[in-house]
């Protein structure tokens, strides 16, 4: 819609300046990526608020490197041959079981109610204030909401079976933000307050960096980078 609106009123990126709104120049996290919007899965292009390890990333990320993800998935898929499911096929039997057990429930608990029980655990256990034992216990209690929300959920409908699994997909990044907490050990302001770690209350400079996290065989694995440097 973007686009077509500015073909109509005659405007070219290549030529025309946008003033645009300032942002705050800040750091935030998300799926970190490459120059032309790949990430580390074959594949797959992020653009957009995903994206981590940028500087004022609103509108750059949406639109300029949008543009360039766009560029990059359509010429990696004219290289690509049609993949083969039988590799897939017991992962994705087993999902599809998992989606119409939800669907199929008569009873059970709401996406709302699995929401609530996770914003009421991030807020108490990763709050503000933090601490390795409270961090080690909420990730505890977080594993055993997410198993039972597995077991209980119910859907009247596809929209609510999407919120179900949404509701999932937030229990998964609570669980990442939590090991990310316990492997930053230092206290740190940011825009936003300053977020403390009880037991490492000073700042440690050697963490002024990002941090990466991977997923291998089921457990964290975790590096730091250097921030990409700001454009001037």
């Amino acid at each position: 819609l973007t686009l077509q609106q500015m073909k109509e009123l005659g405007i070219d990126l290549k030529e025309d300046r946008i003033e645009f709104t300032f942002y705050e120049p800040r750091t935030v996290g998300g799926l970190a990526i490459g120059a032309k919007g790949e990430t580390n899965v074959s594949g797959l292009f992020a653009a957009g608020d995903v994206v981590g390890n940028i500087r004022r990333g609103v509108s750059p990320a949406a639109y300029a490197i949008g543009w360039l993800a766009g560029e990059s998935a359509a010429k990696y898929a004219t290289t690509q041959k049609p993949s083969s499911t039988i590799k897939a096929t017991a992962f994705i039997e087993a999902q599809n079981d998992f989606y119409h057990s939800i669907i199929e429930r008569k009873s059970g608990a709401t996406w709302q109610e699995a929401v609530l029980a996770l914003q009421n655990l991030m807020s108490y256990y990763s709050g503000d204030f933090r601490y390795e034992t409270l961090l080690k216990a909420g990730l505890a209690h977080l594993r055993k909401i997410r198993q039972r929300a597995q077991n209980t959920l119910t859907a009247k409908n596809p929209h609510e079976l999407m919120r179900c699994l949404e509701a999932l997909n937030l229990m998964d990044i609570g669980e990442a933000v939590m090991q990310c907490v316990l492997e930053r050990k230092e206290s740190r302001s940011s825009r936003y307050g300053t977020i403390a770690r009880v037991d490492y209350p000073k700042i440690d400079e050697k963490m002024n960096k990002l941090l990466m996290m991977k997923l291998e065989n089921g457990n964290p694995e975790f590096r730091w980078r250097e921030p990409r440097a700001t454009i001037k």
